[in-house]
């Protein structure tokens, strides 16, 4: 099954869409600028049994963005979906 990169996952909405991917079986990706709540955010989602990373990165900054995709992608695989919950 592929993966599925989630930016803005670390909290609110975002979380929210990460933990349903990650119920219904997918490995999550999430890139959020908030690395301490992206680690948290990981312990959860991890207790639906996938692979979740969180790969920090300010979407504002559009170096950031495209090593932060690289790196989701390296670590996913298969990328089957995006799902954006920044603002």
């Amino acid at each position: 099954m592929p993966g599925v990169i989630v930016t803005g996952g670390a909290k609110g909405i975002g979380l929210g869409i990460a933990s349903a991917f990650a119920e219904s079986g997918y490995d999550v990706a999430i890139i959020d600028r908030d690395h301490d709540e992206g680690r948290e955010a990981v312990r959860k989602l991890e207790a639906a049994g996938v692979k979740v990373a969180c790969v920090p990165a300010d979407l504002a900054v559009p170096d950031e963005v495209e090593g932060a995709i690289g790196e989701s992608v390296a670590f996913l695989g298969e990328v089957g979906a995006r799902r954006d919950a920044q603002r």
